[in-house]
């Protein structure tokens, strides 16, 4: 367990260079890096993400029911191209404690039981 200490400004700092490197991971390695999927899940409340290699998009699916459904909920998809996917996760950014945590674990590599302090 580790602690770390994190500003508004580092966290944006690094939001802008790490981003941009996973989205070309995705691209080269032709799948999304597991911290990208769960970015996209966090920023745009989506259920799935998955990445189309050949057609060079981004499928993600929201459940945008206003209420509780005893069957399986059902899911809206959208698709994009992933060189709108920047641009989406970015206007999507938080300043909450809670979301610049959860960005610094994404970003940095921690786990979920190590401590993360946004100043």
């Amino acid at each position: 367990m580790t602690t770390t200490y994190v500003s508004q400004n580092d966290m944006r700092s690094l939001w802008k260079t790490s981003l941009g490197k996973m989205i070309e991971s995705c691209r080269v390695n032709k799948n999304l890096p597991e911290g990208l999927v769960e970015l996209i899940k966090h920023n745009l409340f989506a259920k799935y993400a998955s990445y189309n290699a050949h057609l060079d998009k981004i499928e993600i699916g929201v459940n945008e029911s206003k209420q509780s459904v005893a069957s399986y909920p059902e899911i809206t998809v959208y698709n994009f191209p992933l060189d709108e996917l920047e641009g989406k996760l970015t206007a999507s950014f938080q300043t909450t404690r809670r979301d610049l945590e959860f960005y610094a674990r994404i970003f940095k590599g921690k786990e979920f039981n190590d401590y993360i302090f946004v100043l």
